[in-house]
């Protein structure tokens, strides 16, 4: 003879155990899309962090740049702006480019 001693009618347990199960697959799937997100967002390498001696941070500028070479269409240009740039506007700082095809979103570097 077989006891069990759950106290809760059959039905009850039943629904117990799909909301368990539904919470777990959930849990796996939220899980797996945030894993295919970052490997799709940084191609499996590494988020990027910042250097233990970084104390202060830069700001993203967004402008937009008209060209007969795009039928006129106006395009969006993100430019990372280093600490001190708006103090020293006539300083050169070195510069990076970027294709329109950059997975990452310029916000992520900014840290504003």
């Amino acid at each position: 003879m077989r006891v069990i001693a759950t106290g809760l009618p059959g039905s009850a347990r039943v629904r117990v155990a799909a909301l368990g199960l539904a919470v777990f697959l959930a849990a796996g799937l939220l899980g797996s899309y945030r894993y295919v997100a970052n490997y799709w967002t940084y191609r499996g390498f590494a988020p990027p962090k910042d250097p233990a001696f970084v104390h202060s941070y830069g700001s993203v500028a967004r402008f937009y740049v008209s060209s007969p070479a795009l039928g006129g269409r106006r395009q969006p240009v993100d430019a990372y702006l280093p600490p001190g740039y708006a103090q020293h506007p006539r300083r050169r700082y070195p510069s990076s480019i970027s294709s329109t095809e950059c997975r990452a979103a310029p916000a992520r570097f900014s840290r504003r």
